[in-house]
């Protein structure tokens, strides 16, 4: 966790966001929010940063997951009309 002031600052949460430090990012607007509770500026910079947090890869694994799922549903059913094709093409 950061100690000195003089590093908590806008700038400093941007790189730490950059980074992936969303916690370390997110702690200092919080403070420097506290200290200015009106700052727009501050809060868009917040609003950034969670945005970012949800860039992540892992934000996206229910949406790929879901994705699989269809598309190992669909596989299964080009099997089932190949199988019915095949009997079909026996009689």
């Amino acid at each position: 966790m950061i100690t000195h002031d003089e590093f908590q600052t806008k700038t400093m949460a941007r790189i730490y966001a950059d980074q992936g430090h969303f916690e370390l990012a997110k702690d200092i607007i919080n403070k420097l929010l506290d200290a200015d509770p009106g700052n727009e500026e501050l809060l868009n910079t917040l609003a950034e940063i969670y945005k970012k947090e949800g860039d992540t890869p892992f934000a996206r694994l229910p949406d790929l997951f879901a994705e699989w799922f269809d598309l190992a549903v669909k596989l299964n059913r080009i099997k089932s009309l190949r199988n019915i094709k095949a009997r079909h093409n026996q009689i």
